[in-house]
């Protein structure tokens, strides 16, 4: 019995051991697993935490290098300098900016931050403490590592270097740039929101800025006189609500004289005027609640921008003047020498020293031997201008079909139809191909059996007509007038009279109340059924389109025709007039202030007198001496209601051929980043 005692006691220890034993050894194995996975969670918290570094420098590289672009994009002179205390100009012209930054790399410099920090001044010269730019460029672009936002979800900081070149002019006795450039590095460091560890990532680049004057075609609206062809005040107006007529500016408006503004005109591109913000007049009505909306820089007394008193440019190149300087030479030209220019054309020569030009419709070439177009279209005396584009046999004259070579059949034709008004004088048509036809056909439109004169090239884009052109359209509404990535500038001394729609090629059509797209030059699309004649469409063209049009009339008007039809469209840019007084014998002139000058500009035939003409529907710009009406807002309305939408290209990537120059100086910036390094690390 004591035996047996004693036998379960021992088996209750053996018992009591294994346990304790294996709560040991369990107990042990649960430490080696905790630390494993304590050493595991570390693992992954560092992995996370590298990451979380890596996303807050690409957030800051990314952020740095907008920054730097968005800064670059911003530089706009428009008479900003002046008000720069330490810039010390007190006119915005490109020897004062040379004299005042050109002298080393260093003064460079402070053009880039000048330029930047003028922006955040108000026109009278006080700082706009609101403005982006009102903390200095010193501080946006800190030379040391700093956190940009230290109350975001981003861990990162950012310096940057500047590096300016020595700057360089160019000037010519027909042309004036200055160049700016400057190197940049900028370095980003990221950091983990956990462990910190540390990302880091180097960017290098350049900004070039080149500065020259702007063309008027830049301008959205550009005025020298604030009064119509009457004396009267000329207002932007518009309605607050989608029901209203509303009058909505994209790109830049500049006006020699006081604003005039009726209701909600909206604002998008930057406004300037000579006269100060005090002296705008803001008026309101029943229907056209107040007032004004400025979505961009708005500046009182800029400097006043003159309009060219002579543009013989346009002569020039129409006539077949090939000299490298011959698109900015507005120098008038001689009876002799215009002769000796249009010496070799497609009807054969001149005698020479021509004391008087017969009137006639030139097109000159290099010789006659072997004949290769040499400039535009020159006509001298009243014409008037068709354009079309064309293609195959269905859209040719039979009789001109037939003496296109086979090779050129399957290209693509921009037609010129050109009909003189002056007596004896015929007509002329002229097909211009397009890739891979390098070719110019010009017929007799009066007699087209007759052999036309067939010259290597293209004619190169002038167009001048030595009078006035009574009518210029398109030949047809249902077809686009200009050719795809072809461009023209229609000039005249006289009165140009636009007869019907100009419409490019490649433009499309959107419904103005859906903003679906529904047509294009050539007709409806998407089964929409709207045609480019409604008037619920708003033009557009693609930033890459090459397509272009200038009219010109150097001394007097640009017109609607009394004849023009109901929702017309017209795609150019277009500039009416100068500062030279009216001369009663020529009938050429805009300065003066007489009852039968009636000023230059662009305005409507009948303006006061047509009804139910609808919409104008622009796309491009506009510059002039004095604007003329467009219409009034009676019962009925008279004349035309304005669409106008400003063809952004016209800023700063497209300018029709030999288009004038203004005295306004526009900044030209390009920002290049060059390769980028990634450096990663733990702490």
């Amino acid at each position: 019995m004591v035996h047996h005692f004693l036998r379960g006691n021992s088996q209750r220890a053996t018992a009591f051991m294994i346990v304790i034993f294996t709560i040991t050894i369990m107990s042990i194995m649960s430490l080696g697993f905790l630390n494993r996975s304590r050493i595991f969670l570390y693992i992954a918290q560092m992995k996370l935490d590298q990451a979380s570094s890596e996303n807050s420098m690409e957030a800051g590289l990314t952020a740095a290098i907008h920054s730097i672009e968005s800064a670059a994009s911003s530089i706009r002179l428009t008479s900003r300098l002046p008000l720069h205390p330490e810039s010390a100009l007190a006119v915005e012209t490109m020897s004062a900016i040379w004299d005042r930054y050109g002298s080393s790399a260093e003064n460079s410099l402070d053009f880039l931050k000048h330029s930047l920090e003028s922006q955040a001044y108000h026109d009278d010269g006080s700082l706009n403490s609101a403005h982006l730019y009102s903390q200095g460029f010193d501080l946006m672009f800190p030379s040391a590592f700093v956190d940009p936002n230290p109350s975001d979800n981003f861990f990162f900081e950012v310096k940057y270097s500047f590096f300016p070149r020595e700057p360089r002019r160019k000037v010519s006795a027909i042309s004036d740039e200055i160049y700016f450039e400057y190197d940049y590095s900028l370095t980003i460091r990221g950091y983990g929101n956990v462990q910190y560890s540390q990302s880091q990532s180097s960017q290098m680049g350049s900004i070039s800025v080149s500065l020259r004057s702007s063309p008027f075609s830049s301008f959205a609206i550009f005025r020298s006189s604030s009064t119509n062809q009457n004396g009267d005040p000329l207002y932007f107006a518009g309605g607050n609500s989608p029901s209203q007529s509303q009058e909505v500016f994209d790109g830049p408006v500049h006006m020699n004289e006081p604003f005039y503004f009726l209701g909600h005109p909206i604002f998008n591109g930057p406004v300037s005027s000579t006269s100060a913000e005090s002296t705008w007049v803001q008026t309101s009505s029943s229907t056209y609640d107040c007032c004004a909306v400025f979505n961009d820089l708005k500046l009182g007394q800029a400097q006043a921008i003159s309009l060219p008193t002579q543009l013989s440019n346009v002569v020039r190149l129409a006539a077949g003047d090939r000299s490298p300087t011959a698109h900015l030479n507005t120098a008038s030209l001689s009876e002799n020498e215009l002769a000796n220019l249009l010496l070799h054309h497609s009807d054969g020569n001149f005698i020479g020293d021509e004391e008087a030009i017969p009137n006639g419709i030139y097109i000159p070439i290099s010789n006659s031997e072997n004949p290769e177009i040499a400039g535009g279209v020159y006509v001298r005396g009243d014409a008037e201008i068709f354009m079309n584009v064309v293609q195959g046999e269905a859209s040719f004259n039979a009789d001109y079909w037939n003496q296109i070579e086979e090779t050129h059949r399957s290209c693509k034709f921009q037609k010129i139809s050109v009909t003189s008004l002056e007596a004896g004088v015929g007509s002329k048509d002229v097909f211009v191909g397009d890739d891979p036809c390098n070719v110019t056909y010009v017929f007799n439109a009066t007699n087209a059996l007759q052999a036309p004169g067939v010259f290597a090239g293209r004619i190169n884009g002038n167009i001048h007509v030595d009078g006035a052109i009574d009518r210029l359209g398109g030949e047809s509404r249902t077809r686009p007038a200009i050719a795809q990535d072809f461009g023209f500038t229609i000039s005249a001394t006289k009165d140009v009279r636009i007869y019907r729609d100009l419409q490019y090629e490649d433009v499309e059509y959107y419904s103005s109340t859906t903003h679906q797209l529904v047509a294009n030059a050539w007709g409806p699309l998407n089964s929409s059924g709207i045609n480019p004649s409604s008037a619920e469409i708003n033009p557009a063209i693609s930033e890459e389109s090459k397509t272009i049009l200038g009219i010109i009339s150097t001394h007097r008007n640009i017109l609607l025709h009394a004849e023009s039809p109901s929702n017309i469209n017209l795609h150019a840019a277009l500039f009416a007039g100068n500062e030279n007084a009216y001369d009663a014998e020529t009938g050429l002139g805009c300065g003066a202030d007489i009852s039968n000058q009636k000023g230059c500009g662009f305005g409507v035939e009948g303006w006061d007198s047509r009804s139910g003409l609808g919409q104008f529907k622009f796309l491009g710009s506009i510059s002039e001496f004095k604007s003329q009406s467009m219409g009034t807002a009676g019962s009925p309305p008279t004349g035309y209601q304005r669409r106008i939408r400003y063809d952004q290209r016209l800023r700063q990537d497209i300018m029709p051929p030999a288009f004038p120059l203004s005295t306004d100086i526009q900044a030209y910036p390009q920002v290049k980043s060059l390769r980028t390094w990634k450096i990663s690390q733990a702490d």
